[in-house]
């Protein structure tokens, strides 16, 4: 079995369109309850059960059909922005040794 294949068989069991989104949406809010220690000190367990629990109404309430496209939409224009970045930083790189090089 290919690569493709498994891909195939995982969207056929929905992973992309619930699994995914949740697992995203419950590490962000995990590690912000957990860095702003909004729960208190040492709350590890108490931030995963919010967490959790936000997380799955967020995809209970049909969120998940537009977080698939929102992240298909902004992670193409994401990495278009990150070549033009590191095109420029390489372009600089050149310009700034040319420069540096005649003094």
């Amino acid at each position: 079995m290919g690569f493709a294949e498994i891909v195939l068989e995982m969207a056929k069991l929905g992973l992309f369109q619930f699994f995914f989104p949740f697992a995203l949406v419950f590490i962000i809010l995990y590690a912000l309850l957990l860095k702003y220690k909004i729960l208190g000190d040492d709350k590890g367990v108490m931030s995963g059960a919010v967490a959790f629990i936000i997380s799955l109404f967020l995809m209970l309430y049909g969120v998940n059909v537009y977080i698939a496209n929102f992240l298909a939409w902004v992670l193409g224009r994401a990495g278009i922005l990150i070549i033009l970045l590191l095109m420029g930083l390489v372009i600089a790189a050149f310009v700034k040794e040319q420069a540096g090089g005649g003094e």
